[in-house]
């Protein structure tokens, strides 16, 4: 889900060297925009990565940063998932989608969804 629908988008970062980059050039200090979710759609690292699928295999995603940029929150974010999941699938026997186009906020950095509708059945 992550991969699919990053709550982060993009960060901004400052290069710290001249780089050529696929014909792009560079400067020391200049501004770049670095996005998440459009590295998750690579068609390089994703096969088919515009399908969401939660069973897909090798499922190397930008979301929480890469290496020395990688989220320090990430173990906690993990547990308090699979903590909400597994309440809901315990609860709930169906849980239905009721939006065809879900209301998300407008910020270019975060994916905030503003309202989720959703029809539930209690086991």
């Amino acid at each position: 889900m992550l991969r699919f629908e990053p709550p982060f988008q993009m960060t901004i970062r400052f290069m710290n060297e001249k780089l050529s980059l696929h014909g792009a050039k560079f400067r020391k200090g200049q501004m770049v925009l670095v996005c998440f979710a459009g590295a998750n759609r690579d068609l390089l690292a994703f096969p088919d990565p515009d399908r969401f699928d939660i069973t897909r295999r090798n499922n190397k995603h930008m979301s929480f940063g890469y290496g020395f940029h990688m989220c320090l929150g990430m173990a906690l974010a993990r547990l308090e998932a699979k903590i909400v999941f597994r309440q809901l699938l315990d609860r709930y026997q169906d849980i239905r989608c009721l939006e065809d186009s879900p209301a998300w906020g407008i910020s270019p950095f975060f994916r905030d969804l503003q309202q989720l509708r959703l029809a539930v059945v209690k086991k």
